[in-house]
């Protein structure tokens, strides 16, 4: 059993920190407004963007996270219950609603079209980090094909002032093949 605090992140990275930077000024457009907005974790992986988000986002945002690995959903769960329960306690409770799909992030037009929930909503924000679940074998990877399934989905629904973060880990094979189609694809 893991303790809460070896679910906790390392010290952001400064792309961490870039990344974040973004999504916060998508999250303030947001409060601005008095939007309630969806955010978007592609690849939960571990679940340190999903509890980002969820943490971050203004009051009552739906936080879905997607992941094809039921370790990544199980661990995303876990690091997001465990937040709640520590804000609860300090009274300071965690005011976002979240969603732990194991479904690919190429899916997420069906999976939009399945939550009535999220319909109507304004996606502010969007995370992925396309490679392999850290601490697992490279077996299961993204792929440049489903990859650009999901990018092309959140630019379609991406509401003004939001904010898209990539990450792409090119240490397994396939890697940088999908890291240029995606460069090619946003360039455009």
């Amino acid at each position: 059993m893991h303790s809460e605090q070896t679910l906790r992140p390392a010290r952001p990275s400064l792309l961490d920190q870039l990344a974040h930077a973004g999504l916060t000024r998508a999250f303030a457009a947001a409060r601005e407004n008095g939007v309630r907005p969806l955010c978007l974790d592609g690849t939960a992986g571990n679940g340190h963007d999903s509890l980002f988000l969820a943490e971050t986002a203004p009051k009552g945002a739906l936080v879905l996270a997607l992941d094809v690995q039921p370790a990544a959903i199980a661990a995303t769960e876990k690091r997001l219950a465990l937040a709640r329960e520590r804000l609860n306690a300090a009274g300071t409770p965690l005011e976002t609603d979240w969603r732990c799909l194991c479904r690919g992030h190429e899916e997420l037009e069906a999976v939009l079209r399945d939550m009535p929930e999220a319909a109507g909503l304004p996606l502010m924000a969007a995370v992925f980090n396309f490679g392999w679940l850290p601490g697992s074998d490279k077996s299961c990877v993204t792929r440049a094909e489903t990859s650009l399934r999901a990018v092309d989905a959140v630019l379609e629904r991406l509401a003004p002032c939001g904010c898209l973060c990539l990450h792409c880990y090119t240490g397994h094979a396939g890697g940088a093949e999908e890291e240029a189609a995606l460069r090619e694809r946003l360039a455009g």
